[in-house]
């Protein structure tokens, strides 16, 4: 293992947005950190060596593996799509879940 595989894993969600690659590209910057991120435009991240994963947020099976090992993760709900608070709501619970992120 690499020293820079001990570094802690940062999952951003929505990587492309304004918020996200700010973020993104913040933290692969710094280089203190492995960053894996969601994202429409893979090439543009992953040639500065995020993590790129792909997966519809809608499917548990998939985010629960996108997220396998994350240390922290940076994630935003689209302002101009107003979905069902309660459902988005129980799904950032679940996926803040102890039991699921470390």
């Amino acid at each position: 293992m690499s020293a820079i595989d001990t570094h802690p894993l940062i999952t951003v969600c929505g990587a492309t947005g304004a918020q996200g690659s700010s973020v993104a590209q913040y933290l692969l910057r710094d280089g203190g950190y492995r960053v894996r991120v969601f994202t429409r435009n893979v090439d543009t991240l992953k040639q500065q060596g995020a993590e790129v994963f792909s997966c519809d947020l809608g499917e548990i099976d998939q985010v629960t593996a996108a997220l396998d090992g994350a240390y922290a993760i940076f994630g935003l709900t689209n302002f101009w799509e107003h979905g069902e608070e309660t459902g988005v709501g129980k799904e950032k619970i679940w996926l803040m879940s102890p039991k699921r992120v470390e």
